[in-house]
């Protein structure tokens, strides 16, 4: 099990931003259907992404929505599909270059949204294809925020998260930091209030951690983004993931294989010596 650090919990200090951007970015990712759209509107305190219970994603376009946090200017880009298949269509690089161009000069956070209980296969999917299509160093600006937190029944989320057993879940919680946050999405007024202070909070740490500043690759700092460059950035980071979780899963198979064979010389160093004292 990975080591685990409770989030921090939410100071009432007047939230400023480190360094010198007057404005906070954050984009929303992760698989369709996991709640992404409810979590802006909570974020914004209004509803301003479409959001219906529906078994299909209800966002087909990278959207930006502007809101305020504390006298700080908030936009929150609400992303489509685009996390559910490392099969980089051209719609989903076009969406790609919508969502830079709406977070520019980068995003201070990127907000990995999944429901509490259900992370499942194509969450894990789609963790991975954060990491393809922002970069593998996106890690360290991202927060994992868990929607429908009040299905936990009472049941704290540090405890949820720190008891689960889901080697994903784990996983992604580990590459990120331990950061990780949870919304009711139907909350309103002071509950409402407290959770994004919390996210705030973390978001906040996590700007702190990486040296004031927000993230940026090189998708970014290109003067004149076009297909062909996000096509490259794409397939350099898939191909380097992909490298990455094989040399895991080698490193895995010496683990085990190293394991069975020290059982293998114990037990046969106690059956010669349980042999020996019987011959005497």
């Amino acid at each position: 099990r990975r080591n685990y650090t409770p989030p921090l919990t939410p100071s009432p200090f007047l939230f400023q931003l480190p360094g010198d951007d007057a404005e906070l970015r954050l984009i929303l990712v992760g698989k369709s259907g996991g709640g992404k759209s409810p979590t802006g509107n909570t974020i914004l305190g209004r509803k301003e992404f479409e959001s219906v219970v529906s078994a299909k994603t209800t966002t087909l376009r990278c959207q930006r929505g502007q809101g305020s946090w504390q006298g700080r200017t908030v936009y929150v880009v609400d992303t489509p599909a685009m996390f559910d298949t490392d099969d980089y269509t051209e719609i989903v690089r076009r969406e790609i270059l919508a969502c830079v161009n709406f977070s520019q000069p980068g995003p201070h956070a990127l907000i990995l949204v999944t429901q509490v209980g259900r992370f499942t296969a194509e969450d894990a999917v789609a963790a991975k294809c954060v990491r393809d299509i922002f970069g593998p160093e996106s890690t360290h600006h991202t927060v994992v925020l868990f929607t429908c937190v009040e299905d936990l029944g009472g049941t704290p989320l540090q405890e949820y998260v720190r008891n689960t057993d889901n080697r994903n879940l784990q996983e992604v919680i580990w590459r990120c930091g331990n950061r990780f946050c949870g919304f009711n999405n139907r909350a309103v007024g002071a509950e409402r209030t407290r959770q994004v202070s919390e996210l705030m909070a973390i978001v906040r740490r996590t700007i702190l951690e990486n040296g004031r500043r927000h993230y940026v690759n090189r998708l970014y700092l290109e003067p004149n983004l076009r297909d062909a460059i996000i096509q490259v950035f794409l397939a350099e980071n898939r191909n380097a993931r992909k490298m990455d979780e094989k040399a895991g899963w080698s490193r895995k198979k010496i683990v085990v294989a190293a394991i069975i064979t020290l059982c293998f010389v114990v037990t046969v160093y106690i059956i010669v010596n349980y042999l020996k004292c019987c011959l005497r």
